[in-house]
């Protein structure tokens, strides 16, 4: 299984349009039929040889969700959607000193555990966000949720999966934003934002997911063994890192160019001023096929408190 993350939007802070992220969880035995679609759609769709969602008609876009979405086995989603105007920038670097709060503390304590080395990659990460404009830390916010989301929807369909697929799992990111900045910048980043993030994501042992986790560490599944640490406790960071791409080419990736023309259809439905009856079908429909970590994930950071009036 792959699961293939891309993005809609410029970033642009000052944009009132909804901004998506889709992540795609594509197992291999879907590839065929994507392959089909794709061989189906015209030359007039296609900019040197790759297809852009901006082209595709309702038809091509209603033959992709039937033909490729929703056949067995089914491509659940993850979607997540921000708009940049809603995020000023007092609230970004509200968020953003938080962060560099919590990546102090981690240097702190990881120098005090004798961890010099990850010390110095999150102290790298704290150095590089500090100096992001705010519409790459609003890009980054996105897609670490995002990943981390795809992670938890993953454990839980995982009663679903090969056991084989499911350990050699594979998560692409697509290039096209990244390769404008610096990929090990946003490596290093991204280290830190999805630590904070999977911390506040732990499942519960009584929903869906905690049980899948639980059922899996007691049966030793070989997922498990590559997650859990001696202390019996889930670690998921360190999978995420050595099985995430951050620069994948949506050429080499039929997981990363599904996410898209998805994300093609979240886009026009919420951004077009009438969008047809059709699209907004097709709408509710990818949104069945949410995966088990939630529905679709709005991001806003609250804004700051106002200062207030004191007293005599």
């Amino acid at each position: 299984m792959i699961v293939g993350i891309d993005e809609t939007g410029d970033f642009n802070p000052r944009s009132s349009k909804w901004h998506f992220f889709v992540g795609a969880l594509v197992q291999d035995a879907k590839l065929p039929a994507f392959d089909e679609w794709e061989r189906s759609v015209g030359k007039e769709v296609r900019e040197g040889g790759e297809i852009k969602g901006r082209l595709l008609s309702e038809a091509h876009l209603s033959n992709f969700v039937e033909q490729v979405l929703e056949a067995d086995p089914v491509v659940r989603l993850r979607p997540l959607v921000l708009m940049p105007k809603q995020n000023p920038a007092q609230a970004i670097e509200a968020q953003r000193r938080a962060s560099l709060a919590l990546t102090r503390r981690s240097v702190d304590r990881l120098k005090s555990e004798g961890d010099a080395k990850t010390a110095n990659i999150a102290e790298q990460s704290g150095h590089w966000m500090r100096k992001r404009a705010d519409g790459d830390y609003l890009w980054l916010a996105g897609m670490t949720r995002c990943l981390a989301h795809c992670l938890l929807d993953v454990i839980g369909i995982s009663d679903q999966l090969a056991v084989d697929e499911l350990v050699s799992i594979r998560f692409a990111v697509d290039n096209k934003y990244i390769r404008r900045r610096n990929l090990i910048g946003i490596t290093t980043a991204a280290r830190g934002a999805l630590s904070a993030i999977l911390n506040d994501l732990r499942p519960r042992r009584n929903d869906v997911i905690g049980h899948r986790m639980w059922h899996m560490q007691d049966s030793r599944h070989p997922f498990a063994e590559l997650c859990v640490q001696p202390d019996g406790q889930w670690h998921f960071l360190p999978l995420l890192l050595d099985r995430c791409s951050f620069d994948a080419r949506s050429t080499d990736s039929p997981a990363v160019r599904i996410a898209d023309v998805t994300a093609t259809i979240y886009s026009r439905v919420n951004n077009e001023v009438a969008p047809s009856p059709l699209i907004t079908n097709l709408f509710y429909r990818c949104e069945r096929l949410v995966g088990p970590a939630g529905r679709q994930t709005h991001l806003i950071f609250a804004r700051p408190a106002p200062p207030q009036p004191t007293t005599a």
